[in-house]
This record gives C-alpha cells, sequence and structure tokens, in this order.
C-alpha cells in the first residue's frame, strides 16, 4: 500500500512511516533538516520563556488581570470614580487576585463584561497565579507553557495529517521559530491555548477518522472540542471547518464516519451551550473592540492582510518592504505545497478547511458591513496555522525528490525560513513594545518620564473620552507604587493643582488644558503619542484614524503634560 496516497487515513493496518522518510535516511538534506529542527525548537523555546517582563504589559492584558482577579472593570470604574483609588499600588489591586473571590467570580465578570472570552484561560491564569504570585513574568508563563505545547501538538498533527515523522517534525519546527506565535506565546491572553487546542484537536479527528469505531478516539475528540470552544469562542469556525472537511470527504462513508463525528460535535456543543446562552444573552456588551468594526481604506486594508500573514514567518515590526521581499517565495512555496496536497486529497481538504472557512467567516461579514476585524491578526489563529501546514508540505514534498539537489534546496528553504522566525523574535525580543499591541507604546517613555520625575508624583486623568482611558492601569505596572492618582470625572477640574513634587496630566483634553492655562497653571508637553513612528507607519494609522472618526470612533492621541501651579501657589 502506497501510504503517501488517500488510503493513508484509513489503511486497517496503517505505519505512520511515509516511504519519503526511508529516502531521507542518511541523506545531507535530512541531517540539515534534523539539525535546522532542533536549533528551532531550542531557540522557539528559549524565545516564548525568556523576557517574560520585559515587554510592557498591554491593555488586553491588563484586562485578563481584572478579569483573573475577580473583578470587573466596573468594579475599577467605580473604584476610581468614588475616589478610592489613589495610587498606583491601589490601582494594580484590581490586577492581583482577591483573597475574597473566588474562580465563579471570573466566570461572572467575564460572562458580564467580556462574553466573547470564554473562561477556561482566565480561570486557568487564577489557579496558576495564586500558586505563583502575580507579577508580570508569572501573569505571561502559563500562556508561555501553552506555546511550548504547542510543538508537541504541531508535531503530532503533522504525524497524522502526512503519515511522516518528517513533515511532523518540519511542521513543529516551523511553529517553533514562527514570530507570530512566540509573540502571543508571551501575552497573558488565550490565544497559545487557542493554538494548542486547533492542533490538537485536528490530530485527534484524523486518529478518530482512521478508525471510526473506536470510541476512545472520538470521546478524546469530544474533550479537545469542548476545551476549544471554551477557550475562544471563534473555535466554533474550527469545529465548521472540520463538520465541511468529513462531510464532504466521506459523502460515501456518512454512516461510519460523518455519524459518530456528527454525535462528537453535537455533544461539544451541548457541553458549550451554557456559554452560548451567556454569549446570546449578553450580546450588548461585545463593544470593547468595537473600533474593528468600521472600514478601513482597502489599501490599508490589504497591507495589514498582506502583513499579518508576512509575521507567521517573518516580522520587523511594520517595515513592509522587507516583510514582502520574505513573504512572496513564501506565499509561493506554501502555493506550491497546496498543489501537491491534490496527490493526498485528505490532507488537501482538511487543511484548506481549517484555513479558509474561518478567513471567509470574518471577511465576508467586513465586505458586506464595510467592517475590518478580519484585519486583527489574532482572531486568525487557524488560518495562519493552515499556511504554516502548506510551507511545511511543499518543504517536505521537495525533501522526498529523487534528486540530491532538490532535496539540497528543500533544506536550504527550510533552514532559511527557520532563521527568518528565530531572527525576527531575538530582534522583537529586544523590544518593549511590538506590533501586536502598538496602542501601549506610549507607556515605556511616559513611565520614565514619571520614574524620573521629582517626587511626589500626582498623574490626574480623566474619563471624559469616547472610549475608556485603560493607560492608568497599563502604567501602573511601570511606575513606583507611591504614584498617586487623580482621576477627573466628566468636565470636572482639580480643585486645587498640588505645589509639592511634580504634577502630570495623562491624556488631557483640550478644554481641560484651556480652562488649567486660563487660571496661571503653567502646562508643559512632555510626550506626544506620534514620536518616533515612521513616516510609513504614521501615514497608515493617519488614514486608519480618519476611517475610524468619520464613523464616530475617536482616537485620542497620547500625551503628557506637566502642571505647575501659578506663581502666586508656588
Amino acid at each position: 500500500m502506497n501510504l503517501l496516497s488517500f488510503d493513508l487515513f484509513y489503511a486497517k493496518r496503517r505505519r505512520l512511516v511515509s516511504p519519503g522518510d526511508r529516502i531521507l535516511r542518511g541523506s545531507g538534506a535530512n541531517r540539515t533538516v534534523v539539525v535546522g529542527a532542533v536549533a528551532a525548537l531550542a531557540c522557539g523555546t528559549f524565545l516564548r520563556l525568556d523576557g517574560l517582563g520585559h515587554k510592557l504589559y498591554t491593555n488586553d492584558e491588563a484586562t485578563t488581570s481584572v478579569h483573573v482577579s475577580g473583578h470587573t472593570i466596573a468594579d475599577y470604574l467605580a473604584a476610581a470614580r468614588g475616589g478610592r483609588i489613589t495610587s498606583t499600588a491601589v490601582a494594580l489591586e484590581y490586577q492581583h487576585i482577591d483573597p475574597a473571590t473566588t474562580a465563579a467570580d471570573v466566570v461572572r465578570s467575564l460572562a458580564l463584561e467580556d462574553p466573547q472570552h470564554p473562561p477556561l484561560f482566565y480561570v486557568l491564569e487564577r489557579g496558576w497565579e495564586g500558586l505563583g504570585g502575580t507579577s508580570v513574568p508569572m501573569r505571561r508563563a502559563l500562556p508561555a507553557l501553552f506555546g511550548l505545547l504547542t510543538l508537541p501538538a504541531a508535531y503530532v498533527f503533522g504525524l497524522r495529517l502526512a503519515g511522516s515523522r518528517v513533515f511532523g517534525l518540519v511542521l513543529a519546527a516551523l511553529v517553533a521559530a514562527s514570530p507570530f506565535q512566540i509573540l502571543y506565546a508571551q501575552q497573558a491572553r488565550e490565544y497559545s491555548l487557542w493554538a494548542v487546542f486547533v492542533f490538537a484537536g485536528s490530530a485527534a479527528l484524523l486518529g478518530a477518522l482512521e478508525r471510526p469505531r473506536e470510541g476512545r478516539r472520538w470521546a478524546v475528540f469530544t474533550a479537545l472540542t469542548i476545551g476549544g470552544l471554551y477557550t475562544d469562542v471563534l473555535y466554533l469556525y474550527t469545529l465548521a471547518a472540520q463538520g465541511l472537511y468529513v462531510a464532504f470527504l466521506h459523502r460515501d462513508a456518512l454512516r461510519s464516519r460523518a455519524l459518530p463525528f456528527a454525535v462528537a460535535a453535537a455533544a461539544a456543543l451541548a457541553a458549550f451551550s451554557p456559554w452560548l446562552a451567556v454569549l446570546v444573552s449578553h450580546t450588548a456588551t461585545l463593544t470593547n473592540n468595537a473600533y474593528l468594526g468600521t472600514p478601513l481604506p482597502p489599501s490599508v486594508f490589504a497591507l495589514k492582510w498582506f502583513f499579518n500573514a508576512g509575521t507567521v514567518f517573518f516580522d520587523l515590526d511594520y517595515l513592509w518592504h522587507a516583510t514582502a521581499v520574505v513573504l512572496l517565495p513564501i506565499l509561493a512555496l506554501a502555493v506550491f505545497g497546496a498543489a501537491k496536497m491534490r496527490r493526498r486529497p485528505g490532507a488537501a481538504r482538511y487543511v484548506l478547511a481549517l484555513g479558509v472557512v474561518p478567513a471567509i467567516a470574518l471577511l465576508l461579514p467586513d465586505f458586506a458591513h464595510h467592517e475590518s476585524r478580519s484585519t486583527a491578526a489574532r482572531y486568525l489563529v487557524p488560518t495562519w496555522i493552515a499556511l504554516e501546514t502548506a510551507v511545511a508540505f511543499g518543504i517536505w514534498t521537495l525533501l522526498q525528490g529523487r534528486s540530491a539537489r532538490v532535496r539540497g534546496i528543500a533544506a536550504v528553504a527550510f533552514v532559511g525560513l527557520v532563521a527568518c522566525g528565530i531572527a525576527s523574535g531575538a530582534v522583537a525580543a529586544t523590544r518593549q513594545v511590538w506590533w501586536g499591541d502598538g496602542s501601549v507604546a506610549p507607556i515605556g517613555p511616559m513611565a520614565r518620564i514619571v520614574r524620573a520625575s521629582r517626587p511626589p508624583v500626582t498623574v490626574i486623568f480623566r474619563d471624559d473620552q469616547p472610549i475608556w482611558n485603560f493607560e492608568p492601569m497599563e502604567l501602573a505596572n511601570q511606575v513606583p507604587p507611591d504614584t498617586r492618582l487623580m482621576l477627573l470625572s466628566g468636565t470636572a477640574l482639580p480643585g486645587r493643582i498640588p505645589s509639592r513634587g511634580t504634577v502630570l496630566l495623562l491624556d488631557p483634553s483640550s478644554p481641560l488644558r484651556h480652562s488649567l492655562a486660563a487660571r496661571g497653571v503653567l502646562l508643559t508637553r512632555l510626550y506626544a503619542g506620534d514620536l518616533g513612528e515612521t513616516d510609513d507607519l504614521r501615514a497608515q494609522r493617519r488614514a486608519a484614524s480618519a476611517a475610524r472618526a468619520r464613523h464616530g470612533f475617536v482616537d485620542v492621541p497620547s500625551s503628557l503634560w506637566s502642571a505647575a501651579p501659578p506663581k502666586a501657589l508656588r
């Protein structure tokens, strides 16, 4: 039996070693691939675990911490507006676990304010922080460990998909070196766990379809599907892709294979139905990413997609031209791999469904409603996994060539891809901010200004902006705990500017600045949010900001000002 044929999935006496593996044994290309893969796995492991506290703590991560603490954002806002948050130390209490709360409070918090984020990761994160503490590195350590679990999961998926240990190793190495995977393995969010479930759930499905009468395999698939759904609601698209794959691939075997899949999927959906009910009943709260519900200029929209795809393999932040140079040959390799997959209909159709279904599910509403949600790279984890799989398949196909020259080219291409990914991760590791959440970029320089200011330091901020300004929560992780905080609600003005120490205004509105200036307060701008950006990036941001402004979503530029009281009061 030819194990490279479609019957690979369903052979009664299957061996997980392909003829290509036997061809590669002892060849120079094989040794190069093995050495490159081992280096990628080692470097990828290091980059996921190193410097977990180096990058600035983002808005999304601060939101995670508030929910994990057992509080809600509404609790935090009420405390700030009620004057109970008087320093960064007090503000951080809403990012640390409150012993008076339980995991049930975490679930309740998400249900009330963030139902699009199911509770599995957040409950696990609370347990993790309860064991190891609530420092920023500890908060990020659990997703980093999930990022490491992605590597064996990718290997097993590759083994199931192609029946080849070499293919599994190539795929795991590409995932290990992927800048996108490394970036989100170091964020205190659920995306690395989501990737684990996509790989593991896919491998479990292929294993269950291979032996559809073994209930144990379907039980494993059901359990992993439930885990995936309770990690991210968008896992529904992965389940839909799997359903399409089973329905179209097994039209002649609906009873033996599609029926068990339908039962397993129905059981998973039934287990997830309580959270689906929460999601449906709280649709009015799904507004924290409403800025993505606005259109972007077509050029910006296309560039974002192009850039996001590139970060799967190569990433030097928003250097568009460098990304293009590397991405174009990668896409050519992916197309080649997809074409060669046609010889294996099972593999081709699964990878196609896995990648295309989530992409279409996000693109169609964008086109229909003139939105831009599909430009958020983190929403397309399965699509990027499918892209990695297609590229790995192209490399693996070339590695099986009879010509030593072709195998050598494949090995060089593989090593080059791995090197690009690892180099990207190494550069990103030196930076406090990367593209994954550029909105936190102002926190670094503003925190340095606060730390260098003459104490006592008072930071005044207000909540009259179109959306709640989360910068004080981000800033609290970067400045001394005795830094004073003063919230101005609505149009209120500070009763008196403190005459001792340093007074700083965080993102003051124009009316506030004019009112203070009229009272004789000397204002000096210390930081403006767009300083240090390249011309290309500034142009892209301004185009996107202008498009959002036309639909009522005003981007408030970050700024920090010093405020000195009138001379008579000094």
